[in-house]
């Protein structure tokens, strides 16, 4: 009995103890509350990849050191995780203070030649990251695939016509160019991410509601998707995305980007599942447009070929492809073939020639640029591909013309500017 008394006094000594010295621990420390002031965010450019967590002096921070940045950051070998940006009420807004200005949104005509009926215009909507302070700026490639003209404007409402410096459907990543300096560039993030890290995404949704933001998690690291048929590994994240939203950025709670949102999932019972292009990929991407025009390592036909399509064929009335495309009262879309001079034959037989249709590369049907894409971003350069064309051998009858289908055998190329095709679902869409 007396042990156990013991025992008891023993413990309860403790247990106050640790009470004292909790206490006294408290009085000591400095009142540290947030008193939710916005930082001013600094102007630099994607191009500027100098950011880093690594002091001036080059060593590392550490959890215990006097660096006011820093000191929150406790620092592992699978990444980081920043307890004040995830407890601090204001997190959210600070870090979409500091990224707004970064995102634009975009609008898009295409005139549809109507004939009989005349012309009209149809509207798209997007979003958009500013690169660089000299007006270069991320998109997805479907947000501005087809449009006559392109728009964007800025978080201040002052809009610019913009150029399409290119557009890679294999990535959905496009890139235009505003005729505007002192833009608020985004600060990209080199920080490693974790599947739970709160993120926040802001764009256009619905084309009409410009800087929307909105909150969640990143879900998973690494996801293959197949978006209109063309496989792509992309980031998921669970915060709120719509049509419009394509485009924006996706930001940790710093305020930097981490990746460029691009499509989610569809369907009854399916919600909060949707998908971003990583940062790292959209730059590359961006820099090769920006510095040679075109994404290097990309297998090609090695022909010139044109879109012709219901919405766009009255442009080539004048044109020589008017034959080929157009017969009495029908119109017969597709990939025309308009210089086949840079072809690479892998075997003997037929040859392509100017008018030649586009319909199939090995056992997938070609229509338009993303079916080209699609189909060519499952081989390699230097494989030998069975290309099915449509060949007009009469025209001019009101009922149509008359094809006849030849197979031409082909050794892909790597793509150029010099040569090569079109401007260039299941599993999730595109937003």
């Amino acid at each position: 009995m007396s042990k156990r008394i013991g025992t008891l006094l023993l413990t309860l000594f403790l247990i106050l103890s640790a009470t004292s010295c909790m206490a006294n621990d408290k009085q000591s420390q400095p009142n540290n509350t947030d008193n939710g002031s916005v930082s001013e965010p600094k102007d630099p450019t994607l191009s500027d990849r100098n950011d880093s967590i690594s002091k001036e002096d080059g060593s590392e921070p550490s959890p215990d050191n006097n660096d006011t940045t820093d000191k929150d950051k406790t620092y592992d070998p699978n990444g980081w995780v920043n307890p004040g940006a995830l407890t601090s009420p204001y997190a959210i807004a600070n870090a979409a203070a500091k990224a707004s200005p970064s995102v634009v949104a975009i609008t898009t005509e295409v005139v549809t030649y109507g004939g009989f009926y005349g012309n009209y215009v149809s509207e798209g909507a997007g979003s958009g990251v500013i690169y660089s302070e000299d007006g270069y700026i991320i998109t997805n490639n479907h947000v501005i695939e087809g449009a006559d003209t392109v728009r964007v404007t800025l978080v201040n409402g002052d809009t610019y016509d913009a150029k399409v410096i290119g557009a890679d459907p294999i990535t959905d990543t496009a890139v235009l160019k505003i005729d505007a300096s002192g833009l608020s560039a985004a600060i990209p993030s080199n920080e490693a991410l974790l599947v739970g890290q709160p993120v926040i995404a802001i764009g256009n949704p619905m084309g009409t509601l410009s800087g929307t933001v909105t909150s969640g998690i990143v879900s998973a690291l690494s996801r293959w998707i197949s978006v209109e048929g063309i496989a792509m590994e992309l980031l998921q994240f669970d915060a709120a995305v719509s049509p419009g939203n394509s485009g924006g950025g996706l930001f940790d709670l710093d305020g930097n980007l981490i990746a460029i949102v691009n499509a989610k999932s569809s369907g009854d019972g399916v919600e909060g599942i949707s998908f971003a292009i990583p940062v790292a990929r959209a730059l590359d991407i961006t820099r090769q447009f920006i510095e040679k025009g075109y994404v290097s390592g990309r297998p090609d036909l090695g022909i010139e070929i044109t879109g012709i399509t219901a919405t766009n064929y009255e442009s080539f009335r004048d044109t020589e492809l008017w034959e080929y495309a157009v017969a009495g009262n029908r119109i017969y879309p597709g990939l025309y073939v308009t210089n086949a001079n840079g072809a690479e034959y892998a075997a003997d037989g037929a040859t392509l020639a100017f008018g030649d249709r586009v319909v199939k590369i090995g056992d997938s049907e070609i229509s338009d640029e993303s079916d080209l894409a699609a189909a060519l971003s499952r081989y390699e350069i230097g494989d030998a591909v069975t290309v099915t064309v449509a060949r007009l051998s009469s025209s001019g009858s009101y009922f149509g013309s008359s094809y006849k289908s030849y197979e031409v055998q082909l050794k892909l190329v790597e793509y150029t500017p010099s040569q090569g095709g079109g401007d260039g679902n299941n599993g999730a869409v595109e937003i």
